[in-house]
């Protein structure tokens, strides 16, 4: 069983490789698999590329990326039915496309999905968009929840992923440090 793993594993990358940028490997796969009951009955529909595009590019009209290396607030899309994250990865796309990879350091991509399969497709995803094309995002967010539930509410293990571009953690270490010398 593990070497098919790690030959499916392998064969991922590579496709990551040579697909265009922040393509959705997984998408048409699963809704070709899912069966069509179990998709409707979730009310799953998946949102073609070509749709996904114009809705980050209308996202995206007028935005200007932040002079800051690291600016203080992150610039956020967030995606309430993420499905395997063809939005999210859009987005990116526009951003590396039209302001360089290092633009997509500005931003939070946060994607929630009440389906866990798809939640963990939309992480994986995103990560290895980041991994193959050297392009690491400010933030990335992948829950496995209902979005019509407060935030606060979530549990932990809900989150499919949680990570930050090392800038955003040193950021955040020096403003402890310096809120712990201001209280002196």
């Amino acid at each position: 069983m593990q070497p098919t793993l790690k030959a499916m594993h392998v064969a991922y990358w590579e496709a990551v490789g040579d697909a265009d940028p922040y393509d959705d490997l997984l998408g048409d796969l699963y809704m070709q698999i899912r069966s069509r009951f179990a998709a409707a009955s979730l009310g799953q529909y998946f949102t073609p590329k070509s749709i996904a595009r114009l809705k980050a590019r209308i996202t995206l009209s007028g935005w200007e990326p932040s002079d800051d290396a690291v600016p203080e607030r992150l610039f956020q899309i967030n995606e309430p039915t993420c499905g395997s994250g063809v939005l999210l990865l859009q987005v990116a796309y526009m951003i590396a496309e039209s302001r360089g990879a290092e633009a997509l350091t500005q931003w939070q991509f946060v994607g929630n999905d009440l389906d866990g399969i798809c939640a963990r497709m939309c992480a994986i995803q995103m990560l290895a968009n980041a991994m193959v094309w050297q392009a690491p995002y400010g933030e990335l967010l992948i829950r496995h929840s209902n979005t019509l539930i407060p935030f606060d509410e979530a549990r932990p293990e809900q989150i499919v992923v949680h990570a930050e571009h090392r800038s955003r953690t040193e950021l955040r270490r020096w403003r402890k440090i310096a809120s712990i010398i201001s209280a002196y």
